[in-house]
């Protein structure tokens, strides 16, 4: 249990996840357009640390940085946490006289996290997956001016989120790159699965299927697809036939990977 309050979840919190996996930006090499938005962010706004942080499930990973070391920390402890929870940007005057921060680890030791302002990172979807945020050692105050820069860098780091979700596309059919849409599958079968260990919650229907039309064939599955489609796993595993003899249509919704 942490020593301060927990942070806030988003309703839609798994789309939301969803959205940011399809970003294919965690864990990416630092990349030089969106280190000179967090550098001027830095200059333009006067503090030693701007950062574009993206939430992931259990931590807040930093796209870019200036002014910190660390590339990640947990989401509990995370400011962010709280950011892309809020309706308008997310300023801190001084954490020391804020009760969500007042003993956080990032505020009683380094970096010594006093004021904060993060606006959040909403490409074309609309999901809040991150901030861009800027932080300072002392307490201060934010004009409306200087709000409205943050606001404006943050659209701007938006729009070069949404142009690498497109070059992760193929431009003819929109569809995900074939390295890109293996590793998003993977996240989703990593899904399925742990949704069998939550016994308050029915596993999400998932299968896979290698087709060469129309014929296909069952390579993975879950227990949610067992119990949709009525078949056993005996009946599932390497079955072959047509989506139609499989009973996969619109009336019973089911997620395929093909």
């Amino acid at each position: 249990m942490t020593p301060f309050p927990d942070y806030p979840t988003p309703a839609d919190e798994e789309e939301r996840l969803r959205s940011l996996e399809r970003t294919l930006l965690l864990d990416t090499e630092s990349d030089a357009d969106l280190d000179r938005i967090t550098t001027l962010a830095s200059e333009t706004l006067d503090t030693p640390i701007a950062l574009i942080s993206l939430v992931d499930r259990e931590r807040q990973w930093f796209l870019s940085r200036v002014g910190l070391e660390a590339s990640q920390t947990p989401r509990s402890m995370a400011f962010c946490a709280h950011a892309i929870t809020q309706c308008s940007t997310l300023v801190v005057p001084d954490a020391l006289d804020d009760p969500r921060f007042n003993t956080n680890p990032l505020v009683v030791s380094e970096p010594k996290i006093r004021f904060y302002a993060g606006a959040q990172l909403r490409p074309q979807d609309g999901q809040a997956l991150g901030t861009l945020c800027v932080i300072d050692r002392a307490p201060r105050q934010f004009s409306p001016r200087q709000l409205h820069w943050l606001q404006l860098f943050s659209e701007q780091v938006s729009r070069e989120i949404e142009l690498r979700q497109r070059l992760a596309r193929c431009p003819i059919t929109g569809f995900f790159r074939r390295s890109a849409f293996e590793m998003l599958c993977q996240k989703e079968f990593e899904r399925a699965w742990a949704s069998l260990m939550e016994p308050t919650r029915a596993p999400m229907p998932l299968l896979s299927i290698t087709t060469v039309w129309p014929k296909s064939r069952t390579t993975a599955f879950n227990s949610g697809a067992e119990n949709q489609l009525g078949k056993s796993s005996l009946e599932l595993s390497g079955w072959r036939g047509s989506f139609t003899e499989m009973g996969v249509c619109k009336s019973r919704p089911l997620q395929l990977i093909v």
